[in-house]
């Protein structure tokens, strides 16, 4: 289908780790995303339950258009980006002042694409952890980060509570488990949703700002809404350094979109060139 006639594709899929493997093969190909099979055993409420899933799917990827095969564009510009302090620069900034100890990435709609393009790219010896918050439920984030560790250079593990951050080592928060950081170690739980979501963006990254202050390194990659986008205000204001993924290599312009409209993003790229950014950035 995406090869003959690319439409905006939406899995639904079974709560298993066989599940989870076709759903991740059919957003490589293309599917913009997906919703699962609900758990319970009573048949009328998993039908209700899905069709509010499908429905309110359906209705967000109604107003998109395919500009290529992993690219969506909303033709109706209907989504309102939160503002918080004005539109960012889009000049270069002079170079971040200081070291960064830590790489926090967020990431939704898009996301499982965009961070296996990115970590397949970056070179084992960056010499600091990765976290990254992917919207995603239990079950899957397991397989995601294997799938993840058997493309890059760098170990890529599900994070699990108290776990020490080590240098060169990729943690992939779990799903239905916000994930963040306190003296140096990961710590998971599920308290409320925050955005809408667990685990959140915003709360792995306000973290990172009240642990790492000015040395920490912030992404927002494609995904649906505005989850990061407080977090990314926390961390500029205390010194780190803020990037976002583009509108036209997003497959959702929404959090990176959000995150620019804080007027705290520092710089404005392309997935392309992020990993080799992080390499030059890291290595040189």
């Amino acid at each position: 289908i995406m090869e003959k006639s690319p439409i905006p594709i939406i899995m639904v899929s079974s709560y298993t780790e066989e599940g989870s493997e076709i759903t991740f093969k059919a957003l490589e190909l293309g599917a913009v995303d997906y919703i699962l099979k609900p758990e319970k055993n009573d048949i009328r409420n998993n039908i209700e339950l899905l069709k509010k899933q499908l429905l309110n799917k359906i209705k967000i990827f109604a107003n998109y258009r395919f500009k290529n095969k992993f690219q969506l564009i909303d033709k109706q510009k209907t989504e309102d980006f939160p503002q918080f302090d004005g539109l960012p620069s889009l000049q270069l900034p002079k170079k971040h002042k200081g070291s960064i100890d830590v790489i926090g990435i967020g990431a939704s709609t898009g996301g499982t694409v965009a961070l296996s393009k990115i970590l397949a790219d970056i070179k084992p010896k960056i010499g600091l952890p990765i976290l990254i918050v992917q919207h995603m439920p239990r079950l899957y984030t397991k397989n995601f980060a294997k799938r993840l560790n058997n493309l890059s250079m760098l170990e890529v593990v599900e994070a699990e509570n108290e776990l020490l951050l080590e240098p060169n080592k990729v943690y992939i928060a779990q799903g239905d488990h916000h994930m963040y950081v306190d003296n140096n170690h990961i710590m998971i739980n599920q308290d409320e949703l925050v955005n809408n979501h667990r685990p959140s963006v915003d709360v792995l990254f306000h973290s990172l700002a009240k642990e790492f202050q000015n040395r920490v390194m912030a992404f927002i990659l494609t995904g649906m809404g505005s989850d990061g986008a407080k977090g990314i205000v926390n961390i500029k204001i205390k010194g780190g350094f803020t990037i976002a993924q583009n509108e036209e290599s997003s497959v959702v312009f929404g959090m990176p979109g959000s995150a620019i409209n804080t007027g705290k993003i520092d710089r404005i790229m392309p997935l392309d060139n992020i990993a080799e950014f992080i390499n030059d950035f890291f290595i040189g």
